[in-house]
């Protein structure tokens, strides 16, 4: 029994590892996002968060960062949605939070209101 079982999960991983894969775009942005890093989706409001980096240089503290707000099927909301920001890069959620990780500092953004409420180390 026990060599049926073995048998079994080989020939399982085996067609696994040969299985073939395929990915279909189902849609793409318009190219007005400023150097788009990461996205976060939002289940309660069913928009797609989009860190925007902007400038030349992805760590400069030059000001010229934002979040984007997308929509599910692609089309941009806002370019800008909240702005203010360096080179925000990873995006994450909490109890109604937007939280950006942006060079130094966390910066906590109010998702109602679509503003900055703090910005610093945490």
């Amino acid at each position: 029994m026990k060599s049926i079982l073995t048998a079994t999960a080989v020939l399982c991983l085996s067609a696994s590892l040969f299985a073939q894969h395929s990915v279909t775009k189902l849609w793409e942005t318009d190219t007005l996002l400023k150097v788009p890093e990461s996205v976060l989706f939002d289940a309660d409001n069913n928009v797609l968060y989009v860190s925007n980096i902007d400038g030349t240089d992805g760590w400069a503290k030059d000001g010229k960062g934002s979040i984007a707000k997308v929509g599910l099927d692609g089309k941009i909301i806002a370019v800008e949605w909240v702005t203010g920001l360096n080179a925000p890069k990873g995006l994450g959620m909490y109890k109604g939070k937007l939280l950006a990780a942006d060079i130094d500092e966390i910066v906590v953004i109010d998702i109602k209101k679509g503003a900055i409420e703090e910005k610093g180390p945490h």
